[in-house]
Formats: C-alpha cells, sequence, structure tokens
C-alpha cells in the first residue's frame, strides 16, 4: 500500500492497523509437492484497488513470523497547499505452519484489516482484503513473487563444497555469509499463474514482457551467497558525511527535497548513507540490498528511498536534465509537472519529457512508448517515478511537436 490517491472505500482497506493472512490448504496434488513454503525476506501486496503496492519485510524464527509493512498514500491538498505524502508502517508478528500462515500488522494509523488467500502450486498468493470493521469493504490481492517450496529445496542435491575463504571486510564493514532464498522471478510467477488460470496473470505476463534484458538475464542467473553486513558507527559516520555532501551537489537539486520529509537524526543519517552507498550506480544488487537488511528497521525506508533516486537518477541523468531544463521554459508543461509534489515523481516526468518532449527544446521527441522507452520506465526503482514517467507521457502525447 503506496502513494496512491484512493477512494473512501479503498482507504478503508489500505490504512491497515490489523493483517491477517490466512493461506487456506491448497489442492491435493499441490499439497503432494509442497507442505512448507520459504517466506521471503522481502515481499509486496498488490491490490486491486490501487496500482500502488504494500512492502513486506520478513523474516522467520523460533517464535514465529516477524517484520514489518509500510505504504505511502497522498492527501490532496488545493492549488496552493498542493498534495502531501503521509507514510505509513508497522510492525508484523505471525505464524506460519505448513501452507498456513497467519499474520499480524499494527499500522501506526490505528487501524485494522484482513487478508485472505491461496497459495497455488507454484507458491503465488491470490485473494482478497476487506477492512476489519467494514467487511462490506474488499479488494482482491495477489503477491508480487512466487513462494519458493522449502521441501523442494531440501530434496535437490547438495552443491560441491565451496573453497575456504577468509572473511572479507569492506572498508569498516564486518561482514558474515549468510544463505540467501532468492525471490522467485516476475517471469515464473506469470507462468505459474497462467497455469492457474489466475486473474493476475494478463497482468504479471505484460511486466515479464516489459522488463529490460539485463533483468532477464538475471532471472535466470543462479541464486548467490549475499554478505550480511556489521555496520559499525565509524562506517555510518563516514557514509553519512560522504552522502550529506552527494546531497548539497546533487545536479537535479531534487535530493534536498526527498531528504525533507524526515527530522529524525538517524533518518536523515541513513538518506545521506543511501547517497553515498549507491553512489555512481545505476542498477541494485544484493549488496546494497545487504546493506539495507542490515539497517535498523524504523532508518531502512530512508535509506531505501535514497539508494532508488540515486540509481535512477544515475542511470537516466541526461535525459532528467533536459526535462528540468525545460519546465524553465514551456509553463504549461511546468504546471502539468508541478500537479504532485513529489520529488520522485518530478524525476519519472523529467526523465519521460526528455524522451518525448519537444525536440526543438532538446528532447528526443519520441512519440510512441516503444520498447525502449518502456524499459527505461521499467528500470525505475521508483513507483513515483513510474508514475511521472506516465504522467510525462500523456501529457506530451497530447502535443504536436513536428
Amino acid at each position: 500500500m503506496s502513494i496512491a490517491r484512493r477512494r473512501t472505500a479503498a482507504v478503508r482497506v489500505r490504512r491497515l492497523a490489523l493483517v491477517a493472512f490466512v493461506l487456506a490448504p491448497i489442492g491435493a496434488n499441490a499439497q503432494a509437492t509442497c507442505a512448507n513454503w520459504v517466506l521471503p525476506a522481502k515481499w509486496a501486496i498488490v491490490q486491486s484497488n490501487t496500482d500502488e503496492p504494500t512492502y513486506i519485510t520478513s523474516q522467520r524464527g523460533p517464535s514465529g513470523i516477524t517484520g514489518t509493512g509500510h505504504y505511502t498514500y497522498w492527501h490532496r491538498g488545493d492549488a496552493f497547499s498542493g498534495d502531501d505524502p503521509y507514510f505509513v508502517d508497522g510492525p508484523l508478528v505471525g505464524t506460519l505452519n505448513g501452507s498456513n500462515l497467519e499474520a499480524t500488522i499494527y499500522w501506526n494509523n490505528h487501524t485494522t484489516g484482513v487478508y485472505t488467500a491461496k497459495v497455488g502450486p507454484q507458491g503465488l498468493l491470490v485473494g482478497e482484503t476487506h477492512a476489519l470493521n467494514d467487511p462490506g469493504t474488499h479488494a482482491e490481492w495477489h503477491s508480487d513473487q512466487s513462494f519458493a517450496c522449502a521441501d523442494t529445496v531440501a530434496a535437490a542435491p547438495p552443491p560441491p563444497a565451496p573453497t575456504a575463504k577468509p572473511a572479507v571486510t569492506l572498508g569498516r564493514v564486518n561482514t558474515t555469509v549468510a544463505p540467501s532464498t532468492a525471490p522467485v522471478s516476475i517471469c515464473d510467477a506469470a507462468r505459474s499463474a497462467r497455469a492457474r488460470n489466475s486473474p493476475a496473470a494478463p497482468g504479471l505476463e505484460r511486466q515479464c514482457a516489459a522488463q529490460p534484458p539485463a533483468a532477464l538475464a538475471a532471472q535466470t542467473a543462479p541464486a548467490a551467497t549475499v554478505p550480511m553486513p556489521m555496520l559499525d558507527q565509524a562506517w555510518r559516520d563516514e557514509k553519512a558525511a560522504r552522502g550529506d555532501v552527494l546531497v548539497s551537489e546533487d545536479p537535479l537539486g531534487l535530493a534536498p527535497l526527498i531528504r525533507s520529509q524526515w527530522t529524525n537524526a538517524n533518518k536523515l543519517a541513513a538518506f545521506n548513507i543511501g547517497m553515498a552507498v549507491a553512489e555512481g550506480q545505476t542498477l541494485p544488487g544484493p549488496g546494497k540490498q545487504a546493506i539495507s537488511m542490515a539497517m535498523p528497521e524504523p532508518e531502512r525506508r530512508a535509506f531505501d528511498i535514497a539508494v532508488a533516486y540515486s540509481i535512477d537518477r544515475n542511470a537516466h541523468l541526461e535525459l532528467a536534465k533536459t526535462g528540468a531544463e525545460m519546465i524553465t521554459i514551456n509553463t504549461d508543461q511546468a504546471n502539468a509537472r508541478s500537479r504532485v509534489s513529489n520529488p520522485l515523481y518530478w524525476l519519472g516526468f523529467d526523465v519521460a519529457s526528455g524522451l518525448f518532449g519537444d525536440p526543438s527544446l532538446g528532447a528526443k521527441g519520441n512519440t510512441e512508448m516503444g520498447p525502449g522507452s518502456l524499459a527505461i520506465r521499467n528500470s525505475l526503482q521508483s513507483l513515483d517515478a513510474q508514475k511521472g514517467f506516465d504522467a510525462a507521457f500523456a501529457y506530451h502525447k497530447t502535443k504536436s511537436y513536428h
């Protein structure tokens, strides 16, 4: 649940203080192949009443499941005040017994809701959700990825023993190596959904087909062991200081605006650390994800947003610069961009404007959402940036520049 303009009923569903997941047992044939599903460390819920997911982090321990959920929604203001983002998160606790999972998320806005779903043979969850105090308000949902089967993993032959290597220390980050379970790819999830005639299949297939070649190739790569960093204070201080410089030197001037949503010193430092970790980077990777998971939970979101912004900006800097320069000349385009008061949205809007905008102002002047443009759009790490990209495409589509 995040950054969506919801109808009143949709808000009642999404602003949940309690989320209970009940995964009913799957069919007999599927039960025979998997009785124990692996809970991903990071996954998301995709609902039919909004195009923004709710992000879940979870881990399984001796006493059950713990984790968090978070989403963002927009409070629409007037023409003078603009729109304001509201960030909602909360702790998750629960249990996973065989195919049955029950979990609770206590959102910090004191609201309650219930999710139910069934896990299919390939692990994709499909079900419905309703507000706890208003069962008549409901929406369909599915997970953004398939869950792996622990039985299948256990039955696989063990890999050859790796050659022993000394412990690695990166800068001041002391690392220990722990196995990680890679999530099933979006393309595998699409095939699973199609095999079950799931209503989620068409959307998953479109997402699979729209991925850039590098992402598709990565889906076939073998799972790797990811270091889990132990972040000491000296390393944090060094990265935070470097990130503060990067924020002030941001060539687009958006990083200070994004960071300004926080006032807590630790979250501000986490944002700066994310900027430093992603310095010069144009793709996500297991190293950055491992650092994210090692960050204290209250600081993780600020870190993740900084990393997403840095990656999106670095990968498409020239397009974004062109789009940003255009709004200083084209007042109508500037007004269209400012309808949403979100710097991440503006970044996506500027990238798309560099592609589809007026060639006389330096844009490429593309007229259609071809494979190349779609790959750029889908490579954006931030959903807000994708929304801005879509809005800019729709805006320029109505213009005649040729």
